[in-house]
């Protein structure tokens, strides 16, 4: 079920993009899908989290949607991790999606989740709810799981995105999650681009 106020940031998000789609550094296929943005909303109403991490950022979409959920909560803190775009001008689009009023609940770090990561989980302490959306491999998202999921409480959750591309995803049925599935379905009116099919994966441990 998308509420009002997701679908107000979806409507934000999508006349944003479609206003710098002739200038922006960014490939318009690295905005996320609006079904994952609202997915991650609905889980930071639901479970109401102290700290999110997300990797991967590009335009900030699924940042905004999240950053609004916790801006009804009254609570939590998102820290996001994002390698720039080396194309020009890419630091004037970088989480250019998020609203300034939802800044406030936002730090972002600029780096490989590889290098960044691992040193801001030991520093939380714990990771609420995990989302992934960055360098889509099997090495990167195996060790982003592996970082992040010691630090998840019981009931913590791990978004994924495209997570049909390799193995690492399945991986975390060996770890015995509470929930584990995989979500496909087909964007039929996508914030960028063409109509496509969405695949993303959802854990609970």
């Amino acid at each position: 079920m998308r509420g009002n106020c997701s679908m107000a940031s979806e409507e934000h998000a999508r006349q944003l993009l479609y206003g710098i789609r002739h200038e922006d550094s960014y490939a318009p296929r690295w905005a996320v899908d609006s079904i994952l943005a609202h997915c991650c909303y609905l889980v930071c109403r639901v479970l109401r989290p102290e700290i999110v991490v997300e990797t991967g950022v590009a335009y900030g979409v699924s940042s905004a949607f999240i950053l609004k959920a916790l801006q009804e909560n009254g609570r939590g803190i998102l820290h996001s991790i994002d390698l720039p775009s080396l194309r020009l001008g890419n630091s004037r689009f970088q989480g250019v999606a998020i609203p300034e009023p939802l800044r406030e609940r936002w730090k972002l770090y600029r780096g490989t989740s590889s290098r960044v990561l691992p040193g801001l989980a030991e520093e939380l302490g714990q990771v609420d709810f995990f989302l992934h959306d960055s360098l889509h491999t099997y090495r990167n998202m195996r060790q982003e799981f592996s970082t992040v999921w010691p630090r998840l409480p019981e009931g913590g959750v791990i978004l994924a995105d495209d997570v049909e591309r390799n193995r690492a995803f399945r991986g975390l049925c060996d770890r015995k999650p509470r929930f584990w599935r995989a979500v496909q379905d087909r964007e039929l009116r996508p914030l960028s681009g063409r109509a496509a099919p969405v695949t993303f994966g959802i854990v609970v441990k």
